[in-house]
């Protein structure tokens, strides 16, 4: 008889310093956390990390062995992350997200935020496809790791990058550094965005280079010279 799958849930204050015989581990405390929010171990030897003065109000949902999330300081952030096998992901300094955020990954991707960024709502990262795909006629799945036609890949944005409402980036999504993306766009692996452009389209391309963009009126010190 099989196995039933071992899962611990930790909810609002319980997410905080943590392990378990089965290698999983909380490390740091959110200066803030809410209630409700979850980080769910459906697997073994996963790892959360908390920087300084992290805002967390994100679930966090391991449905394999071997993920990895880190949150560095300053960090604030709603919304959700899901991690398959042995999948990483890294979110920089001061991350600000202004509404529901969501990553999903599989297949031993990561995903990489740089430092300062700003999302705006239901903006989304999502590394790979959750469903198969199959050849009508050979019946054979044509998605599978050393055939697929949409394999999982990793995902890398860079510091000081905006995000817009709505804005997706799909598996091989690459922004620079001091970049924005507009509205509704969608990032993909053909198309990666370089530092300091601004990218509007579904797929996203860039419009104007040698751009910066501040949140207060006057770009940070990143910023002031994209070509030095």
């Amino acid at each position: 008889m099989s196995r039933m799958p071992c899962v611990t849930v930790l909810r609002g204050d319980e997410i905080t310093d943590y392990s378990d015989d089965r290698g999983n581990r909380i490390i740091g405390t959110p200066a803030v956390v809410q209630p409700q929010t979850q980080v769910v171990f459906g697997s073994d030897n996963c790892t959360v990390r908390f920087g300084e003065d992290v805002n967390w109000m994100t679930h966090i949902y391991f449905n394999d062995e071997g993920g990895s999330v880190e949150i560095d300081d300053g960090a604030q952030c709603i919304g959700q992350l899901e991690l398959g096998r042995e999948c990483t992901v890294r979110i920089g300094k001061r991350l600000n997200v202004t509404g529901m955020f969501s990553v999903v990954t599989e297949d031993g991707c990561t995903v990489e935020v740089g430092d300062n960024c700003l999302f705006a709502d239901k903006a989304t990262i999502r590394a790979y496809d959750h469903h198969p795909i199959f050849d009508l006629d050979t019946r054979e799945r044509i998605n599978i790791a050393r055939e697929r036609i949409n394999i999982a890949r990793d995902v890398s944005i860079g510091s000081d990058v905006w995000l817009g409402y709505g804005v997706q980036l799909m598996g091989g999504a690459r922004i620079g550094h001091g970049s924005v993306v507009g509205t509704m766009s969608i990032v993909t692996a053909s198309n990666p965005i370089g530092d300091h452009c601004l990218a509007v389209g579904q797929p996203a391309t860039v419009k104007r280079e040698r751009i910066a963009w501040a949140k207060n009126g006057r770009p940070p010190a990143s910023h002031m010279d994209p070509g030095a």
